[in-house]
């Protein structure tokens, strides 16, 4: 089950951020997962909460499925991928480069602080607005 190799990365990344931050609990942690990732939501979440620990022992996933996006190298259309034939829909070339759709990714965290008052939502750098 590949899901649970990918779970106890996705723990060991948050267990980082969580340090870095220096939150107390974290809530939820937000994931994108590209669709030729092929990752089950369901099995990720299952796997997720077999290895998640320390700040983050009840913390559910919440999942985004990320569809691929399809940019013409003919005509320079792009548009998000909408079937697994890949084409431009504008031009009608085949010659189309197909960007995305592979990335699993930690987009952020939904946080306690320190005295476990208030949620935060860490998504970008944790010094000033609480986002990494």
């Amino acid at each position: 089950m590949h899901e649970l190799t990918l779970a106890a990365a996705l723990a060991e990344l948050a267990e980082q951020e969580a340090q870095r931050c220096r939150v107390s609990r974290v809530v939820r942690l937000h994931v994108r997962a590209g669709v030729f990732r092929q990752v089950s939501p369901d099995l990720l979440r299952d796997a997720f909460a077999q290895v998640r620990r320390g700040a983050f022992a009840d913390a559910e996933l919440d999942i985004t499925v990320a569809m691929p996006a399809v940019h013409c190298l003919h005509c320079g259309a792009g548009e998000a991928f909408s079937s697994f034939t890949a084409h431009c829909r504008v031009c009608g070339s085949a010659d189309v480069e197909v960007r995305g759709g592979d990335e699993l990714e930690l987009t952020g965290m939904d946080a306690m602080e320190a005295d476990d008052r208030e949620t935060c939502a860490i998504g970008g750098g944790c010094e000033n607005d609480r986002t990494y």
